[in-house]
């Protein structure tokens, strides 16, 4: 089994870092996943889903800056 690394990512301008580290990491073997740490939840359960689909988003946006196959994003 490859080692697996865990890439959080917030589209801040440090999480830059993270993405050229997680890269490098990838291009050696590890397994990669983007993750994406949702601090709270709206009693609101459209807006909830507005919200999870504002992550997802920029989770993919995260993997495109990657240019990797198969990263898993949660």
């Amino acid at each position: 089994m490859p080692p697996r690394a865990i890439i959080s990512y917030d589209e801040t301008a440090g999480d830059h870092d993270a993405l050229t580290l997680g890269r490098t990491l990838a291009l050696a073997g590890a397994s990669l996943t983007l993750a994406y740490v949702r601090h709270s939840i709206q009693s609101d359960r459209s807006r909830d889903q507005l919200e999870e689909q504002d992550a997802m988003a920029l989770l993919e946006r995260g993997a495109e800056r990657l240019d990797l196959l198969g990263v898993e994003t949660r």
